[in-house]
């Protein structure tokens, strides 16, 4: 059943047993010589390989005298094919081959989703913050208003306005209260976002970033940082280590030891086709000009050998802690420390300045790529 024909010079007739396992053919030749009847391997295999079926691929018919008397029959006989162990090992690695295929298949496209999902709440979180930051700024130069005019009255006329001012003020503390709650309220969420996603893309850390600068003299040395605990600076931490993985510092320098600190900027070392407004602009593209807000953690001072998350210029940018800052830079993120490589910064602590600030040539970041 299902065994398909093809005779040359002759019309075969196929009779089919229902569920046995013998296909009839009966057929006579419309001349005297010999026939072959051929088996279609290929729709025979489809049918019944997986079953373990064979069949034959051919038969030769003997030759009659008289075409009156070349009526005949043939009957295929399937027999079950033993399966053997190299087969069952083909079937089981098949097998895991396809549930390996649908499997990774499905996790491209969760991460891919949940990558997009990132970018658009992290661009939403941004906006809202932006906003958030331009009510208090406002909120602030009203209440500087009221109170330089307030001081401006007249001692006669202040008393008839300190009702309505008292109101005024009031109304400006409880509108200030409300933006702190709200900003409290995107951070933590933020953070939340941030810590979820960084567990589920890089585990749940230590997580360790290793830097290979190359100098001027084409050495090239390497330090390693240690990312701050997870639970403690979520969004800085994931912020920097998707700019790591995403190899947007490659490419990037430090150019500048303020005595205190060395700093790096998105600028080209070493001449290539890179330049300062690329390298910008891949940051740009990949929605990670830094961090959305400074998340300053008491438990995360800035130390000698702590690396801080800069938000001032508008311009991607971290530092290496060169001194105990912790007075100077309670603002900003302090999201991680240098573990080792610890001659690799004292190489750029002693390398040469142009006006005891900028480095007499840049020190390139050949490479940051997140460790495991």
């Amino acid at each position: 059943q299902g065994l398909n024909i093809k005779p040359r010079t002759m019309v075969a007739r196929q009779e089919s047993f229902g569920s046995n396992d013998t296909v009839l053919i009966t057929s006579r030749p419309k001349s005297p010589q010999h026939h072959t009847i051929l088996v279609d391997n290929d729709e025979w295999d489809d049918a019944k390989s997986q079953q373990g079926w064979t069949a034959p691929v051919s038969v030769d018919l003997p030759r009659f005298s008289s075409p009156e008397k070349s009526a005949f029959r043939v009957v295929f006989t399937a027999r079950k094919r033993k399966s053997s162990f190299f087969s069952v090992i083909c079937w089981t690695l098949a097998a895991f081959g396809a549930f390996t295929y649908y499997y990774l298949s499905n996790t491209l496209q969760t991460l891919q989703r949940e990558a997009d999902e990132a970018m658009v709440v992290r661009n939403r979180m941004k906006i809202e913050f932006r906003s958030t930051e331009k009510d208090v700024r406002m909120l602030a130069r009203d209440l500087k208003f009221a109170t330089k005019k307030y001081e401006e009255t007249p001692i006669s006329q202040q008393h008839q306005g300190l009702e309505q001012a008292t109101k005024s003020l009031n109304r400006l503390e409880s509108l200030s209260k409300k933006l702190s709650d709200h900003i409290t309220t995107l951070q933590e969420s933020v953070q939340k976002h941030s810590y979820d996603m960084t567990t589920q893309k890089y585990g749940p850390g230590p997580h360790k970033v290793v830097f290979s600068l190359r100098f001027p003299s084409g050495d090239v040395k390497s330090f390693t940082a240690e990312m701050a605990p997870l639970a403690e600076m979520p969004h800085s931490v994931q912020t920097f280590l998707d700019m790591a993985s995403n190899g947007l510092w490659n490419g990037c320098s430090f150019v500048m030891n303020a005595k205190h600190v060395i700093k790096t900027a998105p600028l080209p070392y070493d001449g290539s086709s890179q330049t300062a407004a690329g390298l910008t602009q891949a940051f740009r593209d990949a929605g990670l000009t830094g961090s959305s807000f400074n998340e300053y953690s008491e438990s995360n001072p800035h130390e000698k050998y702590t690396l801080g998350l800069s938000l001032q210029g508008g311009s991607p940018s971290f530092y290496v802690n060169t001194d105990d800052n912790t007075s100077l830079h309670d603002k900003d993120s302090s999201f991680a420390k240098v573990t080792s490589g610890f001659e690799t910064i004292q190489s750029l602590l002693g390398y040469p300045t142009k006006n005891g600030i900028w480095l007499q040539d840049r020190i390139g970041i050949v490479s940051a790529r997140v460790h495991a």
